[in-house]
């Protein structure tokens, strides 16, 4: 009795019950009946095919019936878009036994037209020619073009209507160029407030933090606000006269016009062509920008000139930099890696005479920005080298406009990028995370100046040495190659197809490169291929000429930190 009574709860218990089936009708197949193809953000950052079109929420929910659009078909994706909601939606429609039909409007239009014609307007009418913004002009002009129609209307009536339409566009123009005036004069009372407020903020956070031993520092805090207040009253001034001799001759110049039309005057000597080609060019004109500069930056004498010399190098080495740095990277943010007040006075002077260009814009920068007796050839006074220590961080570490104008950019996909101007920029995460990336084209910039690939740094001959700069290899390859793909290969190496002389080779790396060897530089040497076949080349067999200086220089490099491997680049650097 027990035994049965036993039996009947473990029958009806949930260790001998069923699941229960599954909602889907494919769940229990060996495959899936419809396979779903999806394209990944980073797909479509590459421009991967994919299926790509979906239905729109709109058609669903506006029509009684499923619409299918003929773009929307299999046959001709229009756009890049994932396709799962597309195929879901096709699914649900097939097993709810809903026809899926075409849009009838598309099927009555040819293949070029349009779903929306406008409404032709003939523009050789006289009413169209010109656009009224006063809506009472613009009603009084059509109701005698109505009644013109009609009759043939007076030379009177066509001088009055000229006359009108003269002056409207007139007020017009004066009220655009008062209007600017305005705001112009806004400008230049919010910069004279930003002024006062940056002097302020200078005297109470800044200045208590400098060397109190410093008497031009003293001069500043017991300078009295008056005699600064007059310079910034003096600067305003000049601000307001800054092409205030245009803007009033331009509104002199429409008042009188208005003038002699409201007097009665005839209006055949203005051009409305003129005042049309002035309309345009007030709307599309940009607003005068009045720039706020740094009080420091327009002191006079000696004596401010030094304190502004001070107060940048203080917002230099702040440890928590501000806002007051304006263009101003924080320091250990990843983007600047050099750090170039640590560096000696030598390789200051190697790092700008190995690069004429690079010296000849720094020169320029020097006599620009700070004095121009101050030079880099006589920096022997520690005064001196350390305003020309600060001028070098300034251009190479942060100015884009000085240096990157003239200079070929460098271009790569993965290891660290040099820039002529300073920076340094991280491997990415195909790269980094060893994730193989086959048959990738290298984006580079005009014919492959440089090229880096995971911490492998190669360059091309055709380029000047002032080109070629911040690469301890640039003076090793001497072949003229162009990179056009690379791989990753599973040791962790660099496998780099290129092309030369129409032909292809290929060079392989077979040892791994660790992450924190910044500065490695192998070389390879180049080989015509036999037969138009690529053919793979293993550093190891490399000429003695290149592998007795490079391989050391890589090894030595090994465990170091990124000051000393920058340290490293320069003396290689000095050598050239």
């Amino acid at each position: 009795m027990q035994s049965a009574r036993f039996d009947d709860l473990l029958r009806h218990s949930k260790l001998f019950s069923l699941p229960r089936r599954l909602a889907a009708f494919s769940a229990e197949g060996r495959l899936p009946v419809h396979q779903i193809i999806e394209a990944l953000p980073s797909s479509f950052e590459r421009g991967e095919w994919g299926l790509k079109s979906q239905l729109p929420s709109s058609d669903m929910v506006k029509n009684r019936r499923v619409v299918l659009h003929s773009l929307d078909t299999p046959e001709g994706f229009a756009s890049f878009a994932p396709a799962e909601k597309f195929y879901k939606a096709r699914l649900r429609f097939e097993e709810l036994k809903l026809p899926v039909l075409t849009n009838p409007l598309a099927l009555t239009l040819e293949e070029h037209d349009a779903k929306y014609k406008a409404k032709i307007r003939n523009y050789f009418d006289e009413k169209y020619r010109s656009v009224h913004k006063d809506a009472e002009l613009k009603s009084e002009l059509e109701s005698e073009g109505e009644a013109g129609q009609s009759h043939t209307t007076p030379s009177s009536q066509t001088k009055d209507t000229t006359v009108v339409e003269e002056l409207a566009t007139i007020r017009r123009l004066k009220a655009k160029w008062q209007r600017l005036e305005a705001q112009r004069l806004k400008k230049i009372e919010a910069a004279d407030k930003d002024k006062a407020e940056k002097l302020v903020a200078f005297r109470e956070h800044i200045a208590p933090s400098l060397d109190p031993a410093d008497h031009t520092l003293s001069l500043i805090k017991n300078t009295a606000p008056s005699s600064r207040d007059h310079i910034s009253e003096d600067r305003s001034k000049q601000l307001k006269l800054q092409d205030d001799s245009h803007f009033k001759r331009k509104i002199a110049e429409l008042t009188e016009r208005e003038n002699i039309l409201v007097n009665g005057g005839t209006a055949s000597w203005i051009n409305l062509n003129e005042n049309a080609a002035s309309e345009r060019f007030i709307t599309n004109a940009k607003e005068p920008e009045i720039t706020s500069k740094n009080v420091f930056e327009e002191a006079a004498t000696e004596e401010e000139e030094k304190a502004r010399r001070l107060y940048l190098n203080a917002l230099y080495h702040d440890p928590h930099p501000t806002d007051h740095a304006e263009g101003r990277p924080a320091l250990g943010s990843g983007r600047t890696l050099i750090n170039l007040p640590e560096l000696s006075n030598s390789q200051v002077k190697a790092l700008l005479r190995n690069v004429a260009q690079l010296r000849e814009q720094f020169d320029d920068y020097l006599a620009r920005e700070f004095d121009p007796r101050l030079g880099i050839h006589h920096s022997d006074n520690p005064q001196e080298y350390e305003m020309i220590r600060e001028a070098a961080f300034r251009f190479l570490g942060i100015s884009n406009r000085d240096t990157r104008r003239n200079i070929a950019e460098v271009a790569a996909t993965g290891g660290l990028t040099y820039t002529l101007s300073g920076r340094m920029y991280r491997t990415p995460k195909e790269l980094q995370f060893e994730r193989t990336t086959q048959g990738r084209e290298l984006e580079v910039s005009q014919g492959s100046s440089l090229v880096a690939v995971n911490g492998f740094v190669g360059a091309s001959s055709r380029f000047r040495r002032s080109d070629i700069m911040l690469t301890a290899a640039s003076r090793f390859v001497v072949r003229d190659f162009i990179v056009n793909s690379a791989t990753l290969n599973s040791s962790g190496g660099v496998h780099i197809r290129v092309m030369r002389t129409n032909s292809p080779v290929e060079y392989n790396n077979v040892e791994p490169t660790p992450a924190y060897l910044k500065s490695a530089a192998v070389a390879w040497q180049p080989k015509a291929a036999e037969n138009s076949q690529a053919q793979l080349f293993d550093v190891e067999k490399a000429s003695n000429e290149y592998s007795e200086v490079v391989r050391p220089a890589v090894n030595n490099n090994k465990g170091k930190s990124g000051k000393e491997l920058y340290g490293t680049l320069l003396d290689m650097l000095d050598t050239l």
